[in-house]
């Protein structure tokens, strides 16, 4: 029987996105103004699990999306997605890409997506520092994009 994820604490949320961003460049995590006063904490990923702890959102910024062939662009324009998912969000940003996609993720969406089977347990290793980079960014992309797009 596969286990369910009911909550994550902030010790969890905090061991995931360091071991997922740190030296990572292909995502930028970033909170908005409006969430910025839900950002308590000394490290970036403390403000992070903060913010989604206390309701609000954060983004993660994919900058793979301008730079590989596997483009959100043509998805839509193909209707795969017919319009964009709710966490999905396109921003211009002057990166040198032309354009950046930004995932807007909560916790509940975390959770949700990892109430799928076989992803709590390759959560677990993520938060309990038996994961590495790549298993860590292999789990947010399927956070973010329900299956590991950039390997």
């Amino acid at each position: 029987m596969e286990v369910k994820v009911n909550n994550l604490s902030a010790e969890d949320l905090v061991n995931f996105f360091s071991t997922a961003t740190y030296g990572n460049s292909g995502i930028s995590v970033w909170i908005d103004e409006d969430n910025k006063k839900l950002a308590k904490g000394e490290c970036r990923e403390d403000k992070w699990a903060s913010v989604l702890l206390n309701g609000g959102f954060i983004y993660v910024d994919d900058f793979n999306s301008a730079e590989d062939d596997w483009s959100l662009e043509d998805d839509i324009n193909e209707a795969k997605y017919g319009t964009l998912p709710a966490h999905w969000e396109q921003h211009e940003f002057d990166y040198g890409n032309p354009i950046v996609v930004s995932y807007k993720l909560t916790l509940q969406g975390i959770i949700n997506a990892l109430n799928t089977p076989n992803r709590v347990a390759r959560m677990t290793e993520c938060c309990n520092g038996e994961g590495d980079l790549y298993d860590a960014y292999a789990m947010l992309q399927l956070i973010m994009f329900d299956e590991v797009i950039y390997g």
